[in-house]
């Protein structure tokens, strides 16, 4: 379970490293830890509140796009991407805020993507599909909402930017694996509950 290694991980960063040492910081290459923090950054926290709000938050569409995916590779290729996505967005949004960020840390970013791309792809009944999309459409509303207020200097302290790049990146993600996903039996469906026929023979 892919998302409950990227928990222990979190955990384990912040009993073994200050938040300042896997924190990414807006500056030019100057160093391989420079490169090492475009990772580090997504799975370490400033503290154990940080830590539990994001994954307490993003537990039940993080297992969901697991199962979907059904590939460990995928699902982290998933996170990273968006994660990625949501760093460079936030770095674009602080290019006109009034209080730019010098450094970030969290996997808010990439959590927002994972949820973005899992309420994408949710289609096991039409209502499922209704719920989903109109609250995908609440997050990008309000995260659309919260960037401005930043950008504007209204609030500041979190990266409101990188959760709305997280979340494009995420829908962007699911409209491009679309075929790979209508292939995989979904939970509940006729399919996933059809159990192998048994073999024909005589019994002995």
């Amino acid at each position: 379970m892919i998302t409950l290694a990227l928990f222990v991980v979190g955990v384990i960063s912040l009993i073994l490293f200050d938040p300042s040492v896997t924190a990414f910081y807006y500056t030019k290459p100057d160093s391989i830890m420079w490169f090492v923090r475009l990772l580090t950054h997504m799975v370490s926290h400033g503290n154990f509140r940080h830590l539990l709000g994001n994954f307490m938050f993003g537990l039940p569409f993080m297992l969901y796009a697991e199962y979907r995916l059904n590939d460990a590779k995928k699902f982290l290729k998933l996170f990273f991407y968006t994660g990625l996505a949501a760093l460079i967005g936030q770095r674009l949004f602080d290019m006109f805020s009034v209080f730019p960020a010098t450094a970030v840390i969290g996997s808010s970013g990439a959590v927002f993507g994972v949820v973005a791309f899992a309420l994408a792809i949710a289609n096991e009944n039409k209502w499922i599909r209704v719920i989903s999309l109109a609250t995908l459409a609440f997050h990008v509303y309000t995260q659309a909402l919260l960037t401005w207020y930043s950008v504007t200097g209204l609030v500041w302290g979190i990266a409101f930017g990188a959760h709305l790049s997280g979340i494009l990146a995420g829908i962007g993600c699911a409209f491009s694996l679309r075929h790979h996903l209508a292939r995989r039996p979904r939970p509940g469906s006729k399919r996933s509950r059809k159990q192998p026929r048994a073999p024909r023979g005589k019994a002995s």
